[in-house]
């Protein structure tokens, strides 16, 4: 029995490799096809894959089998020009995993629209407008926007606010992906759209106070317009930029008149902040890290102050359940507007499933938990 080949395009090939920053190795190791059979195609037209190994090219260059098979047709990606400062640096050049994860977030993104059109919705345009010169100014613009001051309403844990803020801001149609494991040297991405614009959080390491806190700096980088991929959070000597988003996320999480109105120097780090969490509805990190904003405690204090509280925290390293896990990664408002078009029979259970991740042939039960979270 013939094994039935397919037609490719050797030039779209190299087309999407280079486009994702991808070697010919890398494809070989991530699709587990040859390398001497990669290179041959992209020497050439000769038919040298079955259907199912040019789906498997596809998937991971993120773009629809048939254009690997055309130079007719172009795939236009829709992604806004992202500024880089990991590290302290600008990069040029991403790598195949920082192309992989941006591509990744823009499905989510092109999902909730295919999601909130058969549900016959229109997504909320995003007009929230920063200055960029007066953090409190500022502040207060993103504290009205979100209606932050009325968060009470929707608090979900006892200790900490970061589910409740998310969902308030995931109800501006912003997407907020809660990416856990992978290491991009990095706290947040945010990527700027008119409609839709995208937050990802990189969760590992980070506890729900200080994802909070990533949650309003990448709000701050949004309201001026930016799309960033941006370094660690309270570097020493960070950015002017990324400096001035970290002041104006503490005068929201935590605002600057309380503060000063009930630090007294006499007293431990740990004794203000009891003191001052009296008076305001806010973590102990956030207001750790407002403290060393304006100048009360440095850099090695507010450090040895969050890893402490981080070993004392058994909350933010998040279960190992599936449904749980995707309910974190995608956020509620998604979640359910996922599972309210297939209720609606707007779209089938499958394709609810696919764009939920919940590929596995033994992940019903899981996906019935998931429904039960939501409803």
């Amino acid at each position: 029995m013939s094994i039935e080949l397919v037609k490719h395009s050797s030039i779209a090939l190299k087309r999407y490799m280079t486009d994702m920053c991808i070697s010919a190795d890398e494809l070989a190791s991530k699709t587990n096809i040859s390398i001497n059979k990669i290179q041959k195609s992209l020497n050439s037209d000769e038919q040298v894959y079955k259907l199912s190994q040019l789906q498997k090219i596809a998937e991971k260059l993120y773009v629809p089998t048939i254009y690997l098979s055309t130079t007719k047709l172009f795939f236009e990606r829709d992604e806004p020009e992202l500024q880089e400062f990991r590290n302290l640096q600008d990069f040029t050049e991403f790598s195949y995993k920082d192309r992989a994860l941006i591509q990744e977030v823009c499905k989510v993104r092109s999902d909730y629209f295919s999601i909130l059109d058969s549900l016959d919705e229109e997504p909320l345009s995003f007009s929230l407008k920063l200055n960029g010169k007066n953090a409190i100014d500022d502040a207060n613009e993103i504290i009205q926007y979100f209606e932050f001051h009325k968060r009470n309403k929707k608090i979900q844990s006892q200790d900490d606010y970061f589910k409740s803020w998310r969902l308030l801001v995931e109800e501006k149609s912003i997407l907020v992906l809660d990416k856990p494991k992978d290491n991009f040297g990095s706290d947040g991405l945010c990527l700027y759209f008119e409609q839709i614009p995208i937050i990802t959080i990189f969760s590992t390491g980070q506890s729900y106070s200080r994802r909070l806190f990533t949650l309003i700096h990448e709000i701050v980088h949004l309201g001026l317009g930016q799309s960033i991929f941006e370094g660690k959070l309270l570097q020493d000597n960070p950015k002017k930029l990324e400096k001035y988003c970290d002041e104006v996320a503490g005068h929201v999480v935590a605002p600057l008149n309380i503060i000063e109105q009930y630090y007294q120097s006499n007293l431990s780090l740990e004794e203000n902040i009891l003191l001052i969490r009296k008076f305001m509805k806010a973590s102990k990190a956030a207001i750790a890290i407002q403290l060393k904003n304006i100048g009360y405690i440095n850099q090695s204090e507010l450090k040895l102050f969050l890893r402490d509280l981080e070993s004392r925290n058994v909350d933010f390293k998040g279960g190992p359940k599936k449904e749980s896990l995707v309910l974190n990664y995608f956020g509620y408002n998604f979640v359910e507007k996922v599972m309210s078009a297939m209720w609606n029979e707007a779209i089938p259970a499958t394709t609810a499933k696919q764009i939920l991740k919940f590929n596995d042939k033994n992940s019903t039960e899981s996906f019935t938990k998931l429904q039960a979270k939501v409803f």
